[in-house]
């Protein structure tokens, strides 16, 4: 493991993201060439096989629509593949697409070759969506250090410095989602009380209300559908989302499309149209409402109030518009803060969060960064006849243990089975699905048996720790139900061989006296020691044990030292974790 100075802070957004890294004591902004802090979220491919990333690739929305993908984050976790020619990319390659770009930005501004990451990430996310986002770096080869919740990460950037104690209420409203959280934050102690949000509400749904009002106005008066013609489609969405940004500092805006389509004599249609700011609010006024429900939802499971809020910190580009600090001030009685950048603040509380675990206070900078966050989603078990019984509730804080006394719903089974899922739903869907497992227990009547089931987690990310225990046996069973991406390892090799000149390796770790196993993706050329690091990080190796880890390839006991490349050539890896 580097030190913090080679872990970089990413804000993969769904329009832009942003980069920033800890350097001299303060997080910096990672800029591009022009200066400029966004980079689109897009990715081209060119005919001739080039690809092409960012604000190059936006360009050619208009020309290749068919061959730009935009929005991909919204695709995260989801079993949606994007056909370009004879070609399928599932969302995560996209991804690490964009993930390649913003490091070759990086170390072209900056010179520091970034091969570890803080990534941000909507705080309603699933483990399942996170994970893919997390698979998206590994395909680039970036080792994930840790992710965090979006709002959390503008929190630290917000009261960094900040030694009066005050409740913030982070208010997140990007390009695709909405998030908010409430923080205490006091001298460097980031106490998150409580989340919510919604996955698809942000500014694409607001360009689409714009696209959709200038294409009725189109279809009446030239009768032309935009819908059935994708370049017109992308000409309209793109200047939709120029005039949103432009009605941000102006009351009005003239909309110009100098070639919409080809009339029947081949004479250009150019298209015309003034958009007012107040007929914006009109078209938009329902979506700001509807990031009222999450706020009063983080208000009721806080237990607090809005008279409780000493501040309300506006996050994400959308924020800038003025109906979303009028909507605030109106139904929540307070002016909104954004003495950050809101384009900017994700990224800097990501590149702060680096160093959460490298104590500074000996040099007299800051102390250390300490961060209490709060389970995002829900858990619980399968029961009959279809049902989910939660064990662990949404937004309770983190490290939490829970269980609960379960029984038999057949007579005279030898195995229950333990089926655990994720999320809110009152039944189980597929999406949801973490894992399950048999335990053996005494053949016993209806209702007869009596099943503990311990749910636990921990701070390590997209981890359940579950135990079920027979009471009258005694007999019991622990599995580590770690969060898993939509590829599989196989389909994850693939991508990475694709994406990279290095070989990379997937190193399955093995603590059979713990029962647990993690899958990392690593260069040939890292060292036994970077996989120790690598594990003590992520709280595999656990921090209280009092003996030294060890690994082992087969029986042969390796040394900190040696490569990958030194005893294995193959695509995958098994290695075996021991303490002495």
């Amino acid at each position: 493991m580097s030190n913090n100075t080679n872990i970089i802070g990413i804000d993969f957004g769904t329009t832009n993201s942003k980069m920033a890294y800890w350097f001299l004591d303060e997080p910096h902004i990672i800029y591009d060439n022009n200066k400029e802090v966004n980079t689109p979220s897009v990715v081209y491919f060119k005919e001739d096989g080039t690809i092409l990333v960012g604000k190059d690739a936006k360009k050619n929305l208009i020309l290749y629509p068919e061959r730009t993908v935009y929005s991909v984050k919204r695709k995260m976790g989801f079993k949606h593949r994007y056909h370009i020619d004879n070609d399928v990319y599932p969302p995560e390659y996209i991804g690490a697409l964009i993930f390649r770009e913003l490091l070759t930005i990086a170390k072209t501004q900056t010179g520091i070759e970034f091969n570890e990451a803080v990534i941000s990430v909507p705080a309603n996310f699933s483990d399942g969506q996170r994970y893919a986002i997390k698979d998206a770096a590994e395909i680039v080869g970036l080792n994930v250090v840790r992710m965090i919740n979006e709002p959390t990460a503008a929190a630290l950037a917000y009261g960094l410095h900040e030694e009066e104690k005050k409740t913030i209420l982070i208010y997140d409203f990007g390009g695709g989602t909405f998030d908010v959280s409430i923080l205490i934050v006091e001298d460097n102690f980031f106490n998150v009380e409580a989340s919510s949000g919604i996955n698809k509400l942000g500014g694409d749904d607001i360009d689409e209300r714009i696209v959709k009002y200038l294409q009725d106005i189109i279809k009446k008066e030239y009768a032309f559908d935009i819908q059935k013609n994708l370049k017109a489609l992308q000409l309209v969405r793109l200047a939709a989302e120029s005039a949103k940004i432009e009605l941000s500092t102006s009351k009005s805006t003239t909309i110009k499309i100098p070639f919409l389509k080809t009339k029947s004599d081949g004479t250009p249609i150019a298209f015309r149209h003034e958009l007012n700011r107040k007929t914006l609010n009109g078209l938009i006024k329902d979506l700001i409402e509807e990031t009222e429900k999450p706020v009063m939802d983080v208000l009721k499971n806080s237990c607090f109030t809005l008279n409780d809020i000493d501040e309300i910190i506006l996050v994400g580009g959308t924020t800038k518009m003025p109906i979303v600090k009028e909507f605030i001030r109106e139904r929540f009685g307070k002016d909104a803060q954004s003495g950050i950048d809101p384009h900017e603040i994700v990224a800097i509380g990501a590149a702060i969060t680096t160093i959460e675990d490298f104590s500074l206070k000996e040099r007299n900078k800051i102390s250390p960064i300490e961060i209490s966050d709060v389970v995002p989603h829900s858990f619980g078990i399968r029961v009959f006849p279809n049902d989910i019984e939660k064990i662990i509730h949404k937004n309770e804080k983190i490290p939490i243990s829970w269980s609960k006394l379960f029984t038999n719903v057949a007579p005279f089974t030898p195995e229950l089975k333990v089926e655990a899922y994720q999320g809110e739903k009152e039944t189980p869907i597929k999406r949801n699905f973490l894992g399950s497992f048999l335990i053996k227990v005494p053949p016993k009547p209806i209702g007869s048996n009596k099943l503990d089931v311990y749910f636990e987690v921990g701070k390590e990310y997209g981890i359940l720790n579950v135990t079920a225990k027979d009471i009258d046996t005694g007999h019991e069973r622990a599995v580590r139900l770690e969060a898993k991406g939509r590829l599989s390892n196989q389909e994850k090799m693939k991508w990475i061989k694709k994406i990279s000149d290095e070989n990379f390796v997937s190193v399955i770790i093995c603590d059979k006296k713990q029962k647990i196993e993690t899958t990392l993706f690593i260069s040939q050329k890292q060292t036994i020691d970077y996989i120790l690091q690598n594990l003590m990080y992520r709280k595999f190796i656990s921090p209280n044990s009092t003996q030294s880890p060890h690994l082992y390839f087969k029986k042969e006991l390796l040394k900190k030292e040696q490569k990958l490349a030194n005893f294995s050539s193959k695509d995958y890896l098994r290695l075996e974790l021991k303490y002495f």
